[in-house]
């Protein structure tokens, strides 16, 4: 229970980092944005698989 409440929380500070980052980003490459998040989030799920 600790280490899932742990996970979401790591999960919840790096998506404030990554929106705070990108909050002023042109919306025109929301697009390669968006891939490159869902590469990342494969990567990550891959990871926490094994």
């Amino acid at each position: 229970m600790g280490t899932v409440r742990s996970r979401l929380g790591q999960g919840r500070a790096k998506l404030a980092l990554t929106l705070a980052a990108t909050a002023d980003a042109p919306h025109a490459d929301a697009g390669h944005r968006v891939h490159a998040c869902r590469m990342e989030a494969h990567r990550m799920l891959d990871t926490a698989s094994r």
